[in-house]
This record gives structure tokens, sequence and C-alpha cells, in this order.
């Protein structure tokens, strides 16, 4: 960022993500949307944004979102999968499946029988499209009378069926870009709204993010492999061969232990679990044993409170 910054000449304010200034009963007081946030996102907060655009008299901000859907870091054995289906040069196969294995973390033995064994049976895209869209990664937090497939296939946006000849990787990268809910100014009340400019969905870089092969977007098995290689020349060495990105788990973590107590009571008495959305047993065992849990099922809690909040404000209008 700091490159980015002095190559554009453009102002760069740094400020420490701090959990404390992270307020979730302004929950409460936010903007309601037609639909609830497909992201738990308290980094706004943690941040002070609007401080920073009160203090420095700022009234948008430039954020990278999106990225991690148009530079994306194609999961499993799409990419080799797409490679195969447009007939690709068989020599350099090796290659891409050595890549899609290191960014999947599976060994090369297993990598080479996912390929196989999608190619002998091959699964409907649909099914993984499913599991990409909101709610079905928060699984098992969900009841599954409320998450079937079957069900949830049946009422599919007809949009959200495959193709049967469309490559599943690059399918998956435009399914789920068409599903980002995006926010594209902060709202908080009593304070001024804040436009937030994200360049990377503008549409001429979409559609070159979408013209490119997902086999190309995992080179070398590198985490936006792309991006670090376009700018190489600004980036220090250490980055630009970074095979993953980090993620704010400190923060999440420590939102979650300083409100405990309101997160658990809030949701154990709200509407997700008595409408049986919500598996209210394996909830209060989380809840319970929320030290041991890993840092994607505390931020699925966080997202469930911000769920509720949604379900309880529309329903009480």
């Amino acid at each position: 960022t700091r490159a980015m910054a002095a190559h554009s000449g453009a102002e760069l304010i740094e400020t420490r993500l701090d959990p404390a200034r992270v307020d979730l009963p302004s929950l409460d007081r936010q903007e309601l949307g037609a639909s609830p946030s497909s992201v738990f996102d308290c980094l706004q907060m943690a941040g002070n944004l609007h401080g920073i655009a009160a203090e420095r008299d700022v009234d948008a901000f430039t954020y990278g979102f999106g990225g991690d859907i148009v530079l994306y870091n194609m999961p499993g054995v799409y990419p080799a999968l797409d490679y195969v289906a447009q007939k690709q040069p068989f020599a350099r196969l090796p290659r891409i499946l050595l890549d899609a294995a290191q960014c999947s973390g599976w060994s090369m033995r297993e990598t080479v029988f996912r390929l196989f064994s999608e190619m002998a049976a091959p699964v409907d895209c649909t099914c993984y499209v499913l599991n990409l869209i909101p709610p079905m990664p928060r699984m098992p937090f969900l009841n599954p009378d409320v998450a079937k497939l079957d069900d949830a296939i049946a009422r599919i946006h007809p949009t959200l069926v495959a193709p049967a000849d469309f490559p599943k990787g690059k399918y998956l990268q435009i399914a789920t870009s068409a599903y980002l809910n995006i926010d594209y100014h902060l709202s908080v009340q009593g304070q001024r709204e804040i436009d937030r400019l994200c360049p990377l969905l503008a549409q001429p870089f979409l559609e070159l993010c979408y013209r490119l092969p997902t086999w190309q977007q995992i080179d070398g098995g590198i985490d936006r492999s792309l991006a670090r290689s376009a700018f190489r020349d600004l980036l220090p060495d250490h980055i630009v061969g970074r095979v993953s990105k980090s993620v704010p788990e400190g923060i999440y973590d420590q939102v979650f232990i300083r409100n405990r107590d309101m997160i658990s009571a809030r949701l154990m008495d709200g509407r997700l679990v008595s409408n049986a959305i919500v598996n209210r047993t394996y909830l209060e065992n989380a809840l319970h044993s929320a030290d041991a849990l890993s840092v994607s099922s505390l931020s699925t809690i966080l997202q469930l409170y911000d769920w509720e909040i949604w379900a309880d404000r529309w329903s009480a209008s």
C-alpha cells in the first residue's frame, strides 16, 4: 500500500485497527439494507473511518473490495478442469495440477484423483454455486432442513444455473461476483455518509479478469499471482512471492471476546433460533466453547448476530 501511494502521489493515512472501537449496538442504528450483509465487516469501525473522514475533511475512501472475487484464487481442482475442458496442451497439465494442489493444500495424488473423478462423473455446477452463496458457507450453524440443497436448487434464480458446456471454474468466478453484497457508502446514524470507491469492481477491470483463464490466476500456486506479477517492480520480493493473503482474524477474535455475553443473549433468544433457521444446540455448544473455535466460526457467529439484527429491525418496521 505504501508503494502504491508513493507511485501514484496520493496521501496515505495509516491507522491501527482497534477492536475497542467496534460498537456492535450501533448496528441497530445503521442504514437498513434490502438484504442482510453477506460478510460481517467491523473493520471500518475498528479503523475509525468516520473519525478520519471528519478530521481530514474526506468525503470518499478507496477500497480493494472485490479483489477476492475478480482476482480469483480459484479453490480446488476447477482450474485444471477448465484447462482440460478447453482442450489445452496436455504437456502443461501437470504444472496446472501442481498449482491447483498448492493453492488448495492438497497432495498431488489427491488433486489428480479429484480431477479424474470429476471428469468421470461430473457434478452439477449448481451445487458448487450454492455452496458459495450465503448462507450455505455458514453450515453447520444452520438447521439442515433450512439448507437442503435439493430445495435450494428448486428455488435458485435461473441465471445461477450453469450451462452444461461452460467452464466450471470461470462460472463460479462470475456467479460469486454477481452475489457480492456491496455497500457503496458508509452510513452511521448522526454522521454524514462517506462514499466507498471500489476500483477493482470497475467494469473494464471486471471484463479483463473474466477474460483470463482460471488456470492463469493460480500461476505458481500463488494467491493473486496476476496482481503480484503486474506490480512486481513496485513491491518487495516477499510480497510478490507470498502464497496467501492475511486475514483480520485477531480483530474478529477480540470483538467476539469483548461482546460474548451480549452476542450470546441476543442469538439464543432471537428470531433465527426461534424460527429454527439456526441450529440451537450447535450454536449453544459453539458459544460455550468459543475459545476453541476457529476464526471462521467466530466470524460466522458475528455474521449471525448481524443477521439477527437485520431480521429484528425489518420485523419491527
